[in-house]
């Protein structure tokens, strides 16, 4: 309900004024078509050579380019030129009146008025215009006051241009924020960035005057038009709630006051569930309403108006709705905008409906005015009108949630015995009234519920009464007021509505639906709407908003969705194979052939066949499964096209399809096929025509795909049996073991191919009911899809198990989840009195000053004891921290005195905060969970060496980490680019690991390229190996690419494991021999562990023992020391196992040629040495013994389930890989304590909530595990093996999300489902709407300051570190060109004349640009650059397979004799390449006709923020100059010059300290300057 998504994508950090927004709307701009033919011709000659692979990349990857559409600029169907902008009379008024500034000195209240009648009221391209210039921002506004406060136009004219931001995806109501003395300020980057929570009284108080005057408009006087607009603006606004000034407004016109529109009856009944304080307001506001009236004020009182508003628009509203079928018939024009007002009402009454805040009050008024029974009942629905499809959609949706089981008040979901138990009260109130007034009715009373409930049996007997005696009834029943006098079928229809019984929601909506879509929902435009939905009406479908009725509803709302969002990917899909296939009528056989093929698609060679329908489970009336078989044959494909199907594997998704043509239809099909292939070979013809053929070919496939059904792989059968298997297909459950031991060989030459699927049973079921069985015998092709885009089936799936679980969440995150945040002041003050333990967060004590230096700083004794010890060392030290700072110099945010210890002892260090006098106390401890932690003596090579963090974290940055470490608690950081995101997740994870080290942590991420930077840097730092465990496809990318060469998949650590054991036991058996133990004790780990216990420890205990037998003489210490190590160095057991395998650093520690010692700590010295020596054969010993299990488990399967639940604590994997494994990991017993998200925002709502859901919650965890917690931090200093504890509970702990919502979204591609219900909303979003507390990171270090400044304005404080400004890299230019960044202006003036081009829909091109960044590439090849160093980067799918072509073409020539540049390291989309980095950026933006979806802030955020020394981003510039969502960006680039400057003078790499520096004055006989990319590629041939 208040999760506009698309509304308010800057709502929370973007919050431009809309002030430098220029006149032209150049998206609509058409002034080259009359030549757009002409010029593709040349473009395809031009490009010729290039894009001869191209042509069949594009149909290829046709159906991917949606995911860079997503957010393309509204179109109209009528578009201007930029002519006619610049002509029409909205441009010349507003330069003449508002474009340039605020006017409000010359403000004409008659010009609103011709403006609004004569401009707005005509068209929506019309409103888009008068937005572009200003005209709510600089005239509306500004000159709202109490005199405008009465003016219709005014006031409609601020409420269409709301509703006219909110339909271009911006924020709708910042402008109310604004003061209006200061509207005319430019754009700068203070205000620009500025998030306002709180606002003046003057700015509230004055919307609070627009509210009010919304609400006094007299709805009889306006249109259909102007209501559909002011519906809209209110939908807007209760979409926006979390904005202070919208909440404050609209929640009143849903508060307590509208219960006194209630029947008498009605109120008493509900006023007994308020608590006393509201109940006490109620009565007095009642009271205030009857002396208004006793004094005929009432109709001037504003609180009158917000408490009648709503009511008052329920009853125009029915008036409307009983009026469509009169103007169906007489004047359609009038029908139309009716029926558009009457969908935009009933989406207003979902949206009150489906959040608890608005739900509360107005339910009750909803169902007193039954409203639903109104709508119902009206002539234009009852008469099945196509025309009534949409609303009738929304009425269902509507009743979904008046009949949703829940209290109003608490919010708690119902469960379904109390849902029945209120049924039944019902029903016994119904009894007890027919009893004692309708003796006539009585068999009512009598009778049991199942019979009342009946709704025939109901109806025969209240259809005899009268229908005085109904009014009655319903009266006593307290249904309806006395004064009523409704009719009597409504009446009985009243009754049989409320009583007669319900079905479930979830049964309704979920259980029986089918997963896989059919022909019936794939070509329904209802049921999946256009993708180019622009918000112009209303649909069908539920919304993502911020907040959720409770789980069930959430899962609905959600599976709805992803069913609809599957369905349209797949029918993409499936109409991309039938294109290609080619369906022809044989007119002498009369079947359909194919004379095309498909990489995605085969036919069947021979008949499907069901060989199995198991039956229902008790209580259902599906059957259990049904299995069948598909039979192809690949013999026809090319290899690499076999070995594709070959590689299907269990659990794959296929779709079994029937296509049948007749005369008919075979001639339309086999015109679209000619178009098509004219369109494939001929790149030509212009999109018009593109659009056409497509369009006229999506008509058609309803025609003749006549069934559709999904199914998965279950098994693949081995074919050369199942051909002589055929005749014995049967339904008999007799078959269960059919061809069961055959699986297929995959190295045999068979061309034939068999799998066993597995069908839904839903649908089946629905067949059979339907007597439609023969359909699937009629199956003649099989699509496959790309099993990345593939798992909608798992998602759906895991939704459906989810529903009506017990628990889902603990109590501390199910709220916040939900959108309903509760401060918890009790929480956080005991965590305040905890220890959090930082680990090696901090560098040094004074790492502590500097973060902290606000606060008041308090040390312990033992600190500051230890503080002594260490400045009396410094001198000893200081030698050692130089040799040791050398070796730390790889930390990309640091300073230069990072590693600048106090003293050589590395602490940890823990601190308890105190808020309440702004007060922390600071302590060390020992981490317990390190090994090996001070290793004097032994060699580096015989231990795994301790990896301390590097990096010296900001205050921000501590604060993350920090709040990351809290227990029972949700961190939300929001990083934006270069701010490090990354390493704090990681310290996170590693604070965790060793300050709970009997927790498990589970990472999720949106990538597997994210998900591998995170491991890899996990690994960087004290975590051991053995604990970590990557899953998922990408694991075997880390194995490969990870520059530590480690194999963290399943099947390498296994190997480690087993590696480790080989290498322990040898070492064992050297332990063994060196104390003559003949035996074989190194035969397995049970036998070398008794070894230990017999052996070993009984030879250490005795040593310990002898040696406490000399005691110390008083009279002479140096003696008495001289003896102990005389002793230690004659008698200690393992001295030769030290000795001979050269573990030692030396051997002086037992060498009996020396024992005397002046110094008086020599003893004490050779006992910490001895102590080593110890736990590090006790640490074999351990390893061995977590090596056992891995000898007693044989099978692979058994292995690998032991890593994931017992021994790995750090698990991780992809949001996709959760979603396909929940079912699998939740069999095992997965479970996990603490979850980190990365890349959070691009990550769906749903597959959030999916990673949560990997492990059985429950919470009825005692909270007494608290306790356990802080024995465990107070404990820290004792020398406890913590991993002997084992008994804490499982259950979620800690929930970290990291991400940054000013960058790209989830991708979406059916907009319809992005823009109206939200689709692309994430779960991190949604909680920075709710403004639920999270933490800004605010220092960059991946970008120059001068790049920096391209992206910080969208980050509020966002500075640079010092690095950046300091180091050598940052410093220095880039050499060969005179600025680090710079715009490159490249029209269709350079030779290729054609600009933007689309060889096939959506497949954007620019032959000019991909020209011109090769030919620089090619330049910094020349002069030096490393391939590596370079990424090109573009907007759209088709300009990256042009700009591959080329570089292709160009860079690497088959010809020896040319020269061979290489490749860029990338050459990808921007959203492909978010959350990357290089150091130069080569940037296409490609459109020269429309603005494109870099208009989406977001994406020019990610554009802007990749490039670390040089970004160079070549466009039209004239062109986009004149947007103004990027203005802030191109207002800096178009202050440098846009033809490419370089410096003919230097090469790369810069040897030389003097070199030219950043801001240094460019020498002018040193430039020169790039005309075109004709001049470009010239220079570099003349230098060939």
């Amino acid at each position: 309900m208040v999760g506009n998504n698309k509304a308010n994508k800057h709502s929370t950090d973007n919050k431009e004024n809309d002030d430098n927004r220029k006149k032209q709307k150049l998206d609509n701009n058409n002034i080259n078509n009359n030549n757009n033919n002409n010029n593709n011709n040349n473009n395809n000659n031009n490009n010729n050579n290039n894009n001869n692979n191209n042509n069949n990349n594009n149909n290829n990857n046709n159906n991917n380019n949606n995911n860079n559409n997503n957010n393309n600029s509204v179109s109209s169907s009528n578009k201007l030129t930029l002519s006619e902008v610049l002509s029409d009379e909205i441009t010349k008024l507003s330069k003449q009146h508002w474009l340039k500034e605020v006017n409000t000195k010359t403000f004409d209240s008659n010009l609103v008025e011709k403006i609004y009648k004569d401009e707005m009221l005509k068209s929506d391209q019309r409103v888009q215009l008068l937005e572009l210039s200003h005209y709510l921002e600089n005239y509306l506004w500004p000159n709202f006051n109490k005199t405008t406060s009465t003016n219709k136009y005014h006031i409609m004219s601020i409420l269409m241009m709301v509703n006219e931001k909110s339909k271009e995806g911006l924020n709708s109501f910042q402008t109310f924020h604004s003061n209006k003395n200061n509207l005319n300020e430019n754009n700068t980057e203070e205000s620009t960035t500025t998030t306002t929570t709180t606002t003046t009284t003057t700015t509230t108080s004055t919307f609070k005057n627009l509210f009010e005057s919304v609400l006094q408009i007299d709805l009889s006087e306006l249109t259909d038009i102007e209501k559909c607009n002011f519906i809209k603006f209110l939908i807007n606004a209760f979409q926006n709630v979390e904005d202070v000034l919208v909440r404050n407004e609209c929640l009143k016109i849903v508060s307590y006051p509208i219960w006194l529109h209630l029947s008498s009856g009605r109120y008493q009944q509900e006023s007994q569930s308020l608590s006393e304080p509201l109940e006490k307001k109620l009565r007095l506001f009642k009271k205030k309403i009857e002396k208004l009236s006793n004094n005929n004020n009432s109709s001037n009182s504003i609180e009158i108006k917000y408490s009648n508003f709503l009511l008052d628009l329920m009853k125009q509203f029915i008036e409307t709705l009983n009026s469509l079928e009169r103007l169906k018939s007489s004047n359609f024009t009038q029908f139309k905008d009716s029926l558009n007002y009457c969908e935009r009402f009933l989406e207003f009454m979902i949206d009150l409906m489906t959040q608890i805040t608005t739900r509360r009050f107005f339910f009750a008024l909803f169902d007193d005015f039954h409203f639903i029974l109104k709508t119902s009942q009206s002539e234009f629905l009852k008469s099945n009108d196509n025309k009534s499809k949409v609303l009738e959609g929304l009425l269902g949706i509507l009743k979904v949630y008046y009949n949703f089981d829940i209290d109003n008040f608490t919010g708690e979901e119902l469960t379904k015995d109390q849902a029945t138990g209120i049924h039944y009260q019902n029903i016994q109130e119904l009894q007890k009234v027919v009893f004692k007034h309708f003796p006539e009715i009585k068999e009512i009373a009598l009778r049991n519920v199942s019979f009342v409930e009946s709704k025939s049996d109901l109806l025969n007997i209240i259809s005899t009464l009268s229908q005085e005696r109904l009014n009655e009834l319903c009266y006593q029943l307290n249904l309806i007021s006395k004064e009523s006098n409704e009719n009597k079928n409504f009446l009985i229809a009243l009754l049989l509505m409320k009583y007669k019984k319900k079905e479930s929601v979830v049964e309704q909506s979920i259980n029986r639906v089918s997963l896989y879509p059919t022909e019936k929902l794939l070509w329904n435009e209802s049921a999946i709407p256009n993708t180019n939905y622009n918000n112009e009406k209303a649909l069908p479908l539920p919304k993502l908003n911020l907040q959720f009725l409770s789980f069930n509803d959430y899962l609905m709302r959600n599976f709805v969705l992803i069913r609809l969002e599957s369905a349209y990917e797949i029918r993409e899909d499936i109409q991309d194979s039938i294109k290609r296939l080619s369906p022809k009528f044989d007119s002498n056989t009369n079947k359909t052939t194919f004379s095309g093929w498909s990489r995605m698609s085969l036919q069947l060679s021979s008949p499907f066949k069901i060989i199995n329908v198991q039956p229902p489970i008790i209580g259902e009336i599906k059957p259990k499964q049904v299995i069948g078989v598909v039979n192809i044959s690949t013999s026809s494909c090319k290899p690499h096209i076999r070995e594709e199907w070959n590689s299907i594997k269990e659990h794959d998704i296929l779709f079994l399809i029937t296509i049948q043509l007749n005369s008919t239809n075979n001639n339309n099909n086999n015109n679209n096929n000619n178009n098509n292939n004219n369109n494939n070979n001929n790149n030509n013809n212009n999109n018009n025509n593109n659009n056409n053929n497509n369009n006229n070919t999506n008509n058609n496939f309803s025609d003749i795909v006549k069934h559709v059904r999904g199914c998965e792989v279950i098994e693949i059968i081995d074919n050369s049996l199942n051909n002589n298997s055929n005749n014995n297909y049967n339904n008999s459950n007799n078959n269960n073991n059919y061809n069961k031991n055959n699986k297929i060989n995959n190295n045999n030459n068979n061309n034939s191919k068999a799998f066993k699927v597995s069908l839904d049973t839903n649908q089946y079921q629905e067949d059979l009911e339907s007597s439609s069985l023969k359909l699937y015998d009629t199956f003649n092709i099989v699509v496959r899809r790309n099993p990345k885009e593939n798992n909608f089936k798992a998602v759906l799936d895991t939704i459906t198990s989810l529903f009506n679980c017990k628990d889902y969440l603990p109590n501390w995150f199910s709220s916040i989840f939900l959108g309903y945040p509760s401060s918890n002041n009790e929480s956080d003050e005991k965590k305040e009195n905890e220890f959090i333990l930082f680990n090696d967060t901090f560098l040094n004590f004074n790492h502590i000053n500097q973060v902290y230096n606000d606060k008041t700083i308090e040390i312990t004794d033992k600190l500051k004891e230890e503080q002594e010890n260490n400045n009396k060392n410094n001198n000893n030290n200081n030698n050692n921290n130089n040799n040791n700072n050398n070796n730390n110099n790889n930390n990309n945010n640091n300073n230069n005195n990072n590693n600048n210890n106090n003293s050589g002892v590395v602490n940890n260090f823990k601190i308890k905060f105190n808020n309440e006098n702004n007060s922390i106390l600071v302590d060390t401890y020992d981490n317990n969970n390190s090994n090996n932690n001070n290793n004097l003596i032994i060699k580096k090579e015989n231990f795994e060496v301790i990896k301390r963090n590097k990096i010296e974290f900001t205050s921000k940055q501590i604060e993350a980490i920090s709040s990351g470490m809290k227990r029972d608690n949700l961190t939300l950081i929001v990083g934006p680019p270069g701010t490090g995101k990354t390493d704090i997740a990681v310290q996170i994870i590693s604070n965790i690991y060793h300050s709970s080290p009997n927790e498990r942590t589970l990472i999720i991420t949106h990538s597997n390229q994210a998900l591998n930077q995170l491991f890899e840097k996990i690994y960087r730092l004290d975590i051991n190996e053995r604990y970590l465990l990557r899953l998922g496809h990408g694991q075997k990318q880390l194995s490969s690419t990870n520059s530590t060469q480690k194999d963290f998949t399943k099947t390498g650590r296994i190997d480690f494991w087993l590696d480790l054991r080989l290498k322990k036991l040898e070492q064992v058996d050297k332990l063994a021999k060196s104390i003559s133990v003949t035996d074989d004790v190194s035969y397995t780990c049970d036998t070398a562990l008794h070894f230990f216990s017999y052996h070993i420890l009984s030879r250490f205990e005795k040593f310990q023992y002898d040696l406490s037998l000399l005691q110390d003489d008083k009279d002479d210490n140096n003696d008495n020391d001289e003896k102990k190590i005389k002793f230690i160095k004659e008698n200690y057991p393992f001295k030769k196992f030290f000795i001979e395998n050269s573990i030692l650093k030396n051997d002086k520690l037992f060498d009996t040629t020396t024992t005397t010692t002046n110094d008086n700590q020599s003893l004490l010295n050779i006992k910490n040495n001895l102590i080593e020596l110890w736990n590090y054969i006790k640490e074999i010993f351990k390893e061995l013994e977590e090596c056992k299990v891995f000898e007693l488990l044989k099978s692979p399967n058994d292995r690998y389930n032991y890593l994931l639940l017992k021994q790995s604590k750090i698990v991780a994997m992809t949001c996709t890989h959760a979603a396909l494994k929940r079912n699998e990991l939740l069999k095992l017993g997965f479970k996990f304590d603490n979850l980190l998200m990365e890349e959070s925002a691009q990550i769906s709502d749903i597959e959030s909530f999916i990673p949560l859901q990997l492990q059985l919650n429950s919470n009825e965890i005692d909270d007494i595990i608290i306790d356990d917690h802080n024995n465990n931090n107070n404990n820290n200093n004792n020398n406890n093996n913590n991993n002997n504890n084992n008994n804490i509970s499982r259950g979620l702990k800690r929930v970290i999300l990291i991400g940054d919502h000013n960058q790209l979204p989830p991708i979406v591609q059916n907009q319809s489902l992005a823009k109206y219900s939200h689709f692309d909303q994430s779960l991190f979003t949604r909680l920075i709407r709710l403004e639920i507390p999270h933490i800004t990171l605010d220092r960059q270090g991946r970008s120059r300051p001068s790049i920096s400044e391209l992206f910080s304005w969208k980050y509020k404080g966002l500075q640079d570190l010092p690095l950046v400004k300091e180091q050598l890299q940052f410093k220095l230019a880039n050499p060969g060109l005179a600025y680090d960044y710079q715009l490159i202006n490249v029209d269709e003036s350079d030779g290729y004349g054609v600009g933007e081009s689309e060889p096939t829909p959506y497949f954007y091109q620019n032959l000019g640009e991909a020209e011109y960044i090769v030919a620089m590439f090619q330049y910094l090849i020349a002069i030096g650059y490393p391939c590596e160093k370079i990424t090109v980067l573009t907007t759209y799918n088709g300009q990256k397979n042009l700009l591959r072509d080329v570089f292709k073409a160009k860079c690497t020539p088959q010809d020896p004799k040319k020269t061979q540049y290489g490749l860029p390291l990338k050459i990808t989309t921007i959203d492909k390449y978010q959350g990357q980095q290089n150091d130069i950026i080569l940037l296409s933006l490609v459109r020269t006709k429309q603005y494109g979806h870099i208009r989406d802030v977001r994406r020019l955020i990610v554009a802007m923020s990749r490039a670390r020394l040089g970004l160079y981003i070549f466009c039209k510039k004239q062109f986009f100059q004149n947007c103004y969502e990027t203005s802030m960006v191109f207002s800096k680039l178009l202050k440098r010059p846009d033809k490419l400057i370089i410096i003919k003078s230097e090469q790369y790499p810069i040897t030389s300290e003097n070199a030219r520096q950043i801001n240094s004055k460019l020498d002018e006989n040193d430039c020169f300057e790039i005309q075109n990319s004709f001049h470009m590629k010239s220079l570099v041939e003349s230098n060939e």
